[in-house]
């Protein structure tokens, strides 16, 4: 969504403040070299999916999130981001 909107990716800070909010929110825990290759690999899904005409369209991605901007997992886009995260992580592990 930040770089439809901006054009930019992430700050450094923004990205760190993100996973730990993440972690947070889903009981969830990480040593920092964790973080720092789930952020590689997460630039990575990123810039596949950038490139697709619709993830330039901050309308169309508001529509990936429900009321408390957490994914709508009930949408097909977002199941088919999950797949391809879950197949990099899993090519990775």
């Amino acid at each position: 969504m930040a770089h439809a909107r901006t054009h930019e990716w992430l700050r450094t800070d923004h990205l760190v403040e993100s996973t730990r909010i993440w972690l947070a929110s889903n009981g969830a825990t990480a040593n920092w070299s964790e973080r720092v290759h789930l952020a590689s690999l997460s630039e990575k899904v990123a810039i596949d999916f950038a490139g697709l005409p619709l993830f330039v369209d901050t309308a169309f991605l508001a529509k990936l999130f429900t009321d408390g901007w957490r994914l709508d997992y009930r949408s097909p886009v977002v199941r088919g981001i999950h797949a391809a995260c879950e197949g990099e992580l899993r090519g990775h592990a």
